[in-house]
């Protein structure tokens, strides 16, 4: 499992310290934040740097709605089937 965190969170949040247990305890177990100006383009790079053929994974991608239909648009580019991308969009207030 593979959890790419793009946020603004504390180093130390509950996100953080909960990634770290599922690290001591989950085989093949990997979190990675980055930073926060990071655009799909670098999430996609990064998920493919560590993660090998995307073809082969499955996505849960959760952010602001642009954000995200970037991402989407990339991995169609990328040939990721459909079927492997869940997403949740967050609306702006």
């Amino acid at each position: 499992m593979y959890i790419y965190s793009v946020d603004d969170f504390p180093a130390c949040s509950l996100l953080c310290k909960l990634c770290r247990d599922w690290y001591d305890e989950l085989d093949n177990f990997f979190y990675r934040r980055l930073e926060l100006k990071a655009t799909p383009e670098d999430t996609l790079a990064a998920i493919a740097a560590t993660a090998g053929n995307l073809s082969r994974q499955h996505f849960y991608v959760a952010g602001p709605g642009s954000w995200v239909e970037h991402f989407l648009a990339l991995t169609h580019e990328q040939g990721i089937p459909p079927d492997h991308i869940c997403t949740f969009k967050l609306e702006s207030t």
